[in-house]
């Protein structure tokens, strides 16, 4: 299966600077777009709740995001300004960057798997493909944002809530959530999940966008397996290892924090405004 350009384009890099000023990518955010009818387009970047709230300690936090014709740029996305889903791993930034000035991709609203369409069309099953973009922390990209695509299947569905820590030092909450077989590493938290062919029968080499896109979620990062070691000369220690089980919050607990009253508030003050500015 091909993964079209644009859905690399869709992501962008949160990061937070170091002493001599360099600003280092930590995790990954994506683009999303509110089409609606009666208002103007809204835009947002959704990341992982946890992501904000982990790097407050280290100051300032920016978008590292791709220029219209060359280059990178970091835009403050300060930590008070995101809204958070009140008990999930999701946290939203309204947008407004220029698309005259930056080359990004939002993904379309739509493309959020809602909880009514996977009770109503249940084409999420366990084994269901699936494939996220985001960060690899080694090599981010110089010039230009060079994200990552991986690929793997849903291990578990949500029929249960897994315990998840939403933020640091505090007690594991229960949220809805998808166990994917693919391995996270930091960086990845917050990239955008997708599964493609639902309802579509065809080559398997046709593009993504061919093949009726959806976004299940977003990658919160993966469960460790605590491993008893005993280096030479020291006493047995306790390390984690990747256990390739990855945790995708529901794309429902997006769409849950976009129509919080804020968002909510703030987009019906933008239609007024656009309407006070078409007459």
């Amino acid at each position: 299966m091909l993964v079209d350009p644009q859905f690399r384009q869709c992501v962008a890099f949160l990061c937070t600077e170091e002493r001599r000023g360099k600003k280092i990518p930590g995790a990954t955010g994506f683009f999303l777009g509110m089409d609606c009818s009666e208002q103007p387009d809204m835009y947002y970047v959704a990341t992982a709740r946890h992501v904000i709230d982990m790097s407050r300690p280290y100051g300032r936090l920016y978008l590292r995001v791709n220029k219209s014709i060359a280059g990178v740029d970091h835009v403050e996305v300060p930590h008070d300004s995101w809204v958070f889903h009140p008990s999930s791993d999701v946290a939203v930034f309204p947008l407004t960057l220029s698309p005259q000035d930056y080359e990004y991709v939002c993904v379309p609203s739509s493309y959020l798997l809602s909880s009514d369409e996977l009770s109503h069309k249940p084409h999420v099953h366990v084994g269901t493909q699936i494939v996220t973009i985001g960060l690899f922390r080694k090599y981010y990209g110089q010039d230009r944002l060079q994200s990552v695509v991986r690929f793997g299947r849903i291990s578990s569905m949500p029929d249960e809530k897994v315990p998840i820590e939403l933020s640091p030092g505090c007690q594991p909450v229960m949220i809805d959530a998808y166990l994917a077989e693919m391995l996270s590493w930091g960086g990845e938290s917050g990239s955008p999940v997708f599964t493609y062919g639902l309802g579509v029968h065809g080559p398997e080499a046709l593009p993504m966008s061919y093949q009726n896109p959806k976004v299940v979620g977003l990658l919160h990062g993966h469960y460790p397996l605590e491993e008893k070691i005993k280096p030479v000369g020291s006493t047995i220690e306790s390390v984690d290892l990747n256990s390739g089980i990855a945790v995708v919050i529901l794309s429902q607990a997006i769409i849950e924090t976009l129509e919080l009253p804020q968002l909510q508030q703030e987009r019906s003050e933008a239609t007024a405004k656009a309407k006070k500015g078409s007459r």
